[in-house]
């Protein structure tokens, strides 16, 4: 073999490993690598992820379980007790503790008694106001007043006991909270 024949071969073998060192580099550092690195970082946080919130579900369902446990929908006759016993409703109302304030406090006490029992917003044509359901096991969903301790029936377009609220004019809605 000749000198001229060793060098061609010698020239194409630096430039095959010069093409092959480069393309080793771009297909590592090509943007098909990168995507693919990326899917594979996202598919990992997904992982994580749906594994964080299947631990929130099953704390979610095991919270949910036990205020089954605890709480419990009262007959009509322990809504009747409660409230004769229940002392929220002397609590004065101020600027800074309002209705929903009392709303609050009396729940914890119906929870307290180991009740389940709603916070209700009505809605009227002139502002809102605070109350509480009950789901009662024997007279279905009654709404109490725990600052006068009456049981009121709120319904979307008419007023609102007028003794109790004079003030305030039609329900345009009522929302319940659990």
């Amino acid at each position: 073999m000749g000198s001229f024949a060793l060098k061609t071969i010698s020239i194409a073998f630096v430039i095959a490993l010069l093409v092959g060192a480069w393309a080793g580099y771009m297909v590592g550092n090509s943007p098909v690598s990168n995507l693919i690195e990326e899917r594979d970082w996202l598919e990992s946080e997904y992982d994580s992820l749906s594994l964080a919130f299947q631990e929130l579900e099953a704390e979610l369902d095991s919270a949910q379980e036990l205020a089954r446990d605890v709480l419990r929908n009262p007959s009509m006759l322990e809504v009747h007790d409660f409230i004769t016993t229940d002392k929220t409703d002397e609590n004065v109302i101020t600027d800074e503790y309002m209705c929903r304030h009392i709303v609050v406090d009396f729940m914890k006490n119906a929870f307290e008694e180991g009740y389940l029992c709603y916070f209700v917003t009505i809605g009227f044509q002139v502002g809102g106001h605070a109350m509480v359901a009950f789901n009662t096991t024997d007279g279905g969903l009654i709404y109490v007043e725990p600052q006068s301790d009456d049981i009121v029936e709120p319904r979307v377009g008419h007023i609102l006991d007028p003794d109790i609220f004079p003030e305030w004019g039609i329900v345009i809605d009522i929302l319940l909270i659990p």
